[in-house]
């Protein structure tokens, strides 16, 4: 996640960037799908030698002919029965600049197949095994939506793409008929079935949130009514994705945190949840919601490992969260200090990872050195827990003292009974919307890499302005 506005970003494997060979990406402006086209580009190697870019024709007719809409020179074809055309098509066009920018050294050649088109996939499927260090990109665009939603229509849009996105991760099961560009997402699909590779979502947005100032509201349901929306995916294609979260994840699970505050907050009865292809469905550990104006916190609710998924429990949480604000730390939410609030996710280890021992050894064994959790079962059952930041934000508590309190959270009428009850220590990794910095804080901080200047042309120098626009507030 970027900190201090690109400077440092987190840190992708080269191992993962070697195994991404396609992406699905949007073909909107700069402006609106900038943002999602680099969250799936960077997931590939920088010293890529060719691009094949499958557009979306919109003057599509059945023919088999397939266009050639640009082809840099260098780039060899091989055997072919493409047409070059004079042709501009937006679903390049719009792209082209940003490719040059973040692949300047490869050869790019784009195409545009007509409806009657057959068997180009199998050309390309072979000019990828040919070429190791050639990538495939098609244009993907959901469907245009106007007045079809029902409120909050930001929901409605996510609940009627769901079913075709979860498809497409999976090549061998995908619906052609609720999309833009069908004919460019069949010989997509074909070609990743064919090479046996899944995908992963790296963002999911919409064009009503593109123009946000804040990041994060970006991937909120907004309370008032939206007239029209177009939805932006990207999708990157391997053989070995990894199992982590993604950002897109982290981004959607505050977003849905800080959608559901804000729903409370002005009294609205609608349901939402995160989509169901998000990887939370298939999570079943414990998770705490949290938010604080300035440095007092005015939320703190979650719920441990169990049978229900991750995904579950963070909009339940969620819900709790108004209650708690305004009975427990008695600093309610208004629609004046919502936007003003840092929101935070917290992600528990699994429970098979957590380290128990009487309470007794507490003093000996627990360091509240702020990188863990700590969670005490008293005698008669009853228990309570304390987050890794509570240590940090009280660093001059005892271990004594801690003990104390964690019990008298637990029942305050069991003064010293934690060193009969049983203990169990725990990690946790925490992402919390910063308000006044406009990004995402991770504790533990991950890994980063750092950047480098480089001496760049004026033309590079244009381009990377233009770029850097759409990467205000990666992450």
């Amino acid at each position: 996640m970027d900190q201090k506005r690109g400077r440092q970003i987190l840190k992708i494997e080269k191992k993962l960037k070697q195994s991404v060979r396609a992406a699905l990406i949007p073909y909107g402006r700069r402006l609106y799908a900038g943002h999602a086209r680099y969250a799936a580009l960077r997931y590939f190697k920088k010293n890529t030698k060719q691009i094949i870019y499958l557009s979306a024709l919109h003057n599509i007719n059945k023919t088999n002919t397939t266009y050639i809409l640009h082809r840099d020179k260098g780039f060899r074809l091989g055997k072919h029965n493409f047409i070059h055309t004079s042709k501009r098509e937006r679903s390049f066009d719009w792209v082209h600049d940003e490719l040059k920018d973040i692949f300047p050294s490869a050869k790019i050649l784009a195409l545009g197949p007509n409806g009657g088109v057959r068997g180009l996939h199998t050309w390309i499927i072979n000019y990828l095994r040919k070429h190791k260090n050639a990538i495939f990109l098609a244009t993907i665009d959901p469907v245009h939506y106007g007045n079809s939603l029902s409120y909050p229509q930001q929901m409605d849009k996510i609940k009627k793409e769901e079913k075709l996105i979860n498809a497409i991760l999976s090549p061998n099961t995908f619906n052609r008929n609720i999309v833009d560009a069908q004919k460019t997402l069949e010989i997509f699909m074909k070609v990743m079935g064919n090479m046996k590779l899944k995908g992963r979502v790296t963002d999911y947005y919409d064009s009503h949130g593109s123009r946000k100032n804040d990041l994060i509201d970006r991937y909120s349901i907004d309370a008032n009514p939206v007239k029209q929306l177009v939805s932006y995916v990207s999708i990157i294609y391997g053989k070995k994705l990894p199992n982590e979260l993604f950002p897109i994840d982290i981004l959607l699970a505050i977003g849905l945190l800080k959608s559901i505050i804000v729903k409370n907050t002005y009294h609205k009865t609608y349901n939402i949840r995160l989509p169901y292809w998000s990887p939370l469905y298939r999570r079943k550990s414990g998770v705490f919601v949290g938010t604080s104006l300035g440095n007092n916190i005015n939320c703190s609710y979650g719920q441990y490992e169990g049978s229900k998924s991750t995904a579950i429990k963070i909009a339940q949480a969620a819900n709790k969260c108004n209650n708690d604000a305004s009975k427990h730390w008695q600093t309610p939410y208004t629609p004046e200090n919502i936007h003003h609030l840092s929101y935070k996710v917290e992600f528990l280890e699994p429970k098979s990872k957590w380290k128990t021992y009487p309470g007794s050894l507490a003093p000996k064994r627990f360091s509240p050195d702020g990188t863990s959790g700590i969670f005490l079962r008293l005698p008669n059952g009853k228990s309570a827990t304390y987050l890794p930041g509570v240590f940090r934000n009280n660093p001059q508590w005892s271990i004594t003292d801690i003990m104390n309190k964690l019990t008298e959270k637990a029942d305050a009428h069991q003064s010293n009974d934690w060193k009969k009850g049983n203990v169990q220590e725990y990690k946790t990794t925490s992402y919390t919307w910063n308000p006044y910095l406009k990004m995402i804080d991770v504790f533990p901080p991950p890994p980063f890499v750092k950047t480098t200047r480089k001496n760049k042309t004026r033309k590079n120098k244009t381009r990377k302005k233009k770029l850097n626009r759409s990467r205000k507030h990666r992450i």
